[in-house]
């Protein structure tokens, strides 16, 4: 199967401008330097007729932005940064799903915070990968599919 990464990258880009009214620049992608800047990141599996996950990284700092726009406040707790960037990975796969074989059901996010992490899921491959930066922010999404 093929996920178009030009369709990920509009669909990802259209909820960023709708909801947020963030612009996102497509860049591409270079591996983790080591920084050492905190990141986050969500994680929805789909299961169904298609079996597999979208995932979306950004740095914390994006993140908690992203958050209080999100919640209209000055001020944002850990666990709200958590939960937006759930929220996003979630509206994220929400869109990608209709791409994909029928029927199928999103999980619940999952979201992941550190430094130099990685988040993978065990017996899939990659099928999309798009880099897009935010405010000088890197942001990942990644579509992979089990068992392929």
């Amino acid at each position: 199967m093929v996920i178009d990464e030009d369709e990920v990258w509009r669909l990802v880009a259209e909820i960023w401008s709708t909801m947020l009214s963030l612009s996102l620049e497509r860049v591409e992608y270079e591996p983790s330097n080591g920084n050492g800047e905190g990141t986050l990141t969500g994680c929805v599996t789909i299961s169904g007729a298609w079996e597999g996950a979208t995932m979306l990284s950004c740095a914390t700092e994006l993140a908690e932005q992203v958050t209080k726009i999100m919640f209209g406040t000055a001020e944002v707790s850990a666990g709200e940064v958590c939960d937006a960037i759930g929220e996003l990975t979630n509206i994220t796969a929400g869109q990608i799903q209709p791409l994909l074989p029928r029927p199928s059901e999103l999980s619940l996010p999952s979201v992941v915070e550190g430094h130099d992490h990685h988040v993978a899921v065990p017996k899939s491959c990659l099928l999309s990968k798009v880099s897009l930066e935010c405010q000088g922010h890197k942001i990942i999404v990644k579509v992979v599919q089990n068992g392929a």
